[in-house]
């Protein structure tokens, strides 16, 4: 397939079928065999079952698309969203209420349609919410962050891990040929 379709399912997904609501389209770019990692499910009905049980969760959800990068295989889509959820996907050690809300969508084309889907959240920002560890990166000292943490150096700066999560993934996928998606 080529790069421009690549680009296109992925952009379809995020802006139409979560932004807009539009459930209808996914069986125009999803396979019969399509592997849902989320929800361990297959086929286009996977997909309608996890993204519409995000907007039922957020039903002011809107999404930002920050980057998408797409391959002749695969696609990967950076985004955010904005909204109020229903109920939060999962609570920190302190009982409040955990939303991550930076994902990579990551997507593995076959003949332009999609065959496999992945989902990973910002690990840096989960962990912020989990935990309740603050950086005073001048001093370098972190509260909440433990002495095994300080010695490799977690907490001191922010690494963004989900740019480290999108180069090694193009590592993975190993294509020499990739474009960057511009608004």
């Amino acid at each position: 397939m080529n790069i421009a379709r690549s680009e296109q399912v992925m952009s379809t997904y995020l802006r139409n079928v979560l932004g807009e609501r539009k459930f209808e389209l996914i069986p125009e770019f999803v396979h019969d065999e399509m592997i849902d990692h989320a929800t361990g499910m297959r086929g286009p009905s996977a997909l309608l079952a996890h993204a519409s049980g995000f907007c039922d969760n957020i039903p002011d959800v809107t999404i930002n698309v920050e980057e998408i990068i797409a391959t002749e295989n695969s696609a990967f889509g950076i985004w955010n969203w904005d909204g109020e959820p229903v109920n939060p996907m999962g609570f920190s050690e302190s009982g409040s209420a955990v939303f991550p809300t930076r994902v990579m969508s990551f997507f593995r084309l076959q003949e332009g349609m999609l065959v496999e889907y992945e989902a990973f959240v910002d690990a840096g920002q989960v962990r912020k919410q989990i935990t309740s560890y603050c950086c005073d990166s001048i001093r370098g000292s972190c509260a909440g962050v433990s002495q095994f943490d300080r010695q490799r150096g977690f907490g001191l700066t922010e690494l963004s891990h989900l740019n480290l999560t999108i180069l090694l993934c193009l590592i993975h996928v190993g294509s020499e040929h990739f474009a960057p998606y511009t608004n």
